[in-house]
């Protein structure tokens, strides 16, 4: 926890805990989930729920509908 806290890379021994870490981490870092994160996320957690993880950060850290993504 104290390192999710300090920003700090944080290991799990679970890979579905540490993909929603990392995609988190991502969001709340720089906003932009790198594709081969993307696509390791869906790939362990399935779409559904890889989009509930990227939702549920972005409301977390109040990011309005509708605002504009970043380009890639």
């Amino acid at each position: 926890m104290e390192a999710i806290i300090a920003g700090l890379p944080a290991s799990f021994e679970d890979a579905r805990e540490q993909r929603v870490y990392e995609v988190a981490m991502a969001l709340a870092g720089g906003r932009i989930v790198p594709q081969g994160l993307y696509e390791r996320a869906v790939e362990g957690l399935g779409h559904v729920r890889t989009t509930d993880v990227i939702a549920l950060t972005m409301n977390y850290y109040a990011v309005p509908a509708g605002c504009p993504g970043l380009a890639r």
